[in-house]
């Protein structure tokens, strides 16, 4: 299994009185849904309640002080239900939204009402946007990447796709600070991983992979985005056997109820609550260096097994675990 030692998260600390939340407004996929709403694989066989949690759903608990994904309310697009500001939509890809985002949301109708995330944008009504796509375009396109004597043409676009979305909201707002998402490793997943795949195919996938995410950081550091570097997560799901947590370890193959301490929800795909608060502090980490919000996230050195009512919901308080 996989080690991960080392990785703090801290419990929530009190906000200054008077502070204004950062407003997060996501660009993003199943990864970025909220759980609750995708119980196929969220909820346990049988059941209609999720008892997982993914990245927005994990900091709007534990940071509900410092930060604000807008309210939860029904929408007429492709999101039908979630947080305001979060435009997630299952199944898309990099390339689905840089379409989206070329169809002159100003003037025209759209399926996911861009004309509203346009405005939030440009109004200034959202203090920050984060991109996190790829991982869809990835899995869509795996068996090229792993088995092709040279790269798909598909990687790339992925590159140029988050770019152009990037580009687009630049188009509206020169100096909102955005957070760019490395792509996760899609190879590292249970799903994908248990697929037929020579060793040598994952790991020419693998290196594609690690080839697109430095384009992309490249890409990043171009435009003054900050990088949000998922790659590192999926990096340690490949090496790092068991994966613990401050000794705790965790469990690779999924099970149908979303047992707690599994990595993956019970498709084997979609990263399980633990993952999931991971990638919560990679984005935390890049949201401070992009405003200048001083949200708490591993730099406090706080274990993220330590006990709590803040991260019961993760069913990490059974495991109480001393500094």
């Amino acid at each position: 299994m996989f080690r991960f030692p080392g990785i703090f998260l801290c419990m929530l600390l009190p906000m200054t009185v008077g502070a204004a939340r950062l407003k997060i407004l996501t660009i993003g996929d199943s990864l970025s849904k909220e759980y609750q709403y995708e119980v196929p694989f969220s909820a346990p066989e049988g059941s209609a309640t999720a008892n997982t949690k993914n990245w927005v759903e994990t900091m709007t608990q534990l940071r509900s002080t410092l930060i604000n994904f807008g309210d939860t309310k029904n929408s007429s697009d492709l999101r039908v239900v979630g947080h305001e500001y979060n435009f997630s939509i299952p199944g898309h890809t990099a390339a689905q939204w840089a379409q989206i985002l070329s169809n002159n949301p100003k003037t025209g109708a759209d399926i996911i009402t861009n004309y509203n995330l346009v405005n939030y944008v440009e109004g200034n009504d959202v203090s920050v946007v984060v991109i996190f796509l790829g991982g869809n375009d990835l899995d869509n396109d795996y068996g090229a990447i792993s088995k092709n004597a040279t790269p798909p043409a598909s990687l790339a676009a992925i590159r140029n796709n988050i770019a152009s979305i990037h580009d687009y909201l630049r188009s509206y707002n020169a100096t909102i600070p955005i957070v760019i998402c490395t792509v996760p490793d899609v190879g590292a997943t249970y799903e994908v991983a248990q697929a037929n795949t020579t060793p040598a195919e994952k790991a020419t996938a693998r290196q594609r992979t690690a080839a697109l995410n430095a384009d992309i950081m490249a890409m990043a550091a171009t435009r003054n985005a900050k990088v949000a570097r998922i790659d590192k997560l999926t990096d340690r799901l490949f090496d790092e056997h068991p994966f613990t947590i401050n000794g705790t370890e965790f469990i690779y193959p999924p099970d149908t109820q979303n047992e707690k301490h599994r990595l993956f929800c019970r498709d084997g795909f979609h990263p399980g609550a633990a993952v999931q608060a991971l990638v919560a502090n990679e984005i935390i980490m890049a949201l401070n260096q992009a405003t200048t919000a001083n949200i708490p996230g591993n730099s406090q050195q706080r274990p993220i097994l330590q006990s709590g009512p803040a991260l019961s919901h993760l069913g990490w308080q059974q495991w109480r675990h001393a500094g």
